[in-house]
């Protein structure tokens, strides 16, 4: 799931910037909040379709979890861990748009700050399993705080990030 986030938000901003259709979208009337929170947007709904097929992969060779209440925990913790990938991938991209090494840049900023999403999101699917022993509330929550956080981080940055 961290390779398809890598993947979903790996080029977040590179193509407009190529196409120079950066700078129209930085002229255009649209608000810098707004551009920010549809890259998130777009990325997470690469990040979900890459996730979607990966768990049904996952549950057709090995096993789903059991019960309704599994399937929503996995369920939960996948989305929550996508949406954090999502904010911190554009956030990062956005910081690192300007840089040489970019493509670089944005992978060594990107993994460390996803280490808590996957630590949490790994325990919440054992959980789900029933092989943990962790409160899976606590566990969702987390996920819930840190996307939260991400995504306001993002908002407050982007406008000043996106100078023309």
């Amino acid at each position: 799931l961290v390779f398809a986030a890598l993947i979903g938000v790996g080029r977040a901003w590179a193509a407009e910037r190529e196409d120079g259709a950066y700078d129209a979208l930085l002229v255009s009337p649209a608000s810098r909040s707004s551009l920010h929170l549809g890259k998130v947007v777009a990325s997470l709904v690469v990040t979900l379709v890459l996730d979607a097929a990966l768990v049904l992969l996952y549950v057709g060779l090995f096993a789903a979890p059991e019960g309704a209440a599994g399937a929503l925990q996995l369920a939960a913790a996948v989305v929550l861990a996508s949406i954090g990938f999502a904010a911190v991938g554009v956030l990062v991209a956005g910081l690192s748009l300007r840089a040489r090494g970019r493509d670089l840049l944005g992978a060594t900023m990107f993994l460390p700050l996803s280490i808590p999403l996957v630590v949490a999101a790994v325990t919440a699917s054992l959980d789900a399993y029933g092989s943990g022993d962790s409160s899976v509330a606590q566990l969702l929550l987390f996920l819930l705080a840190y996307d939260a956080t991400f995504l306001v981080a993002g908002l407050a940055a982007y406008p000043e990030l996106a100078v023309e």
